[in-house]
């Protein structure tokens, strides 16, 4: 099945852009407002995003990746317990630069 295995690199490929920002799968559970489990089931066993949480997986990962370019991900390991808060703002920050680019 084609659309199979195409579903399956999109999903790799999630969880690689994460990586590379350094960021884990609870913070994309954090970031998309769903739980750990969730990500876990979307991460080890296939399973897709229900189509009303495909959306904001989008926007997210995203922003994630406009980070990246940006040079704003990954964080510095230095952060400690603003670490969360930080990485909020970072997104944030970019999901409004994509909306403002749209716009």
């Amino acid at each position: 099945m084609p659309g199979a295995s195409r579903a399956l690199k999109q999903e790799m490929e999630m969880f690689e852009l994460l990586e590379r920002a350094g960021l884990a799968p609870a913070d994309l559970a954090r970031l998309v407002g769903v739980s750990r489990t969730a990500v876990h089931h979307w991460q080890h066993r296939g399973v897709k995003p229900c189509k009303w949480v495909q959306p904001r997986v989008t926007k997210v990962l995203d922003a994630v990746e406009l980070a990246l370019e940006a040079g704003t991900l990954p964080l510095s390991p230095d952060l400690g317990r603003r670490r969360v808060k930080v990485l909020v703002e970072v997104i944030s920050e970019q999901l409004k630069r994509r909306k403002a680019t749209k716009a």
